[in-house]
């Protein structure tokens, strides 16, 4: 488990390298990646990288002026949410 939150953590710290630099789909990449890591890991710190790289995601579409995506993400968050 520690194992899959330190690579989450590192490629979410990538992911945001590319998105301060404006490389949105390098950046959705490695946010994808750092989910995929923690998607169904149900402890604090994997729900923090989550829903931090989800809203990454999503932050990053909206700068490609990809909206339904970035409403994709946003839906799949809040109804994540609300189920808890």
């Amino acid at each position: 488990m520690k194992k899959k939150i330190a690579e989450a953590t590192k490629l979410k710290e990538s992911g945001t390298e590319n998105f301060k630099a404006g490389d949105f789909n390098s950046a959705i990449e490695l946010y994808e990646k750092a989910i995929s890591f923690v998607d169904q890991n149900e402890d604090d710190e994997g729900t923090k990288i989550w829903i931090a790289c989800t809203l990454n995601v999503a932050q990053s579409h909206i700068n490609l002026k990809q909206y339904a995506f970035a409403a994709q993400k946003l839906h799949l968050l809040l109804t994540k949410i609300l189920q808890t």
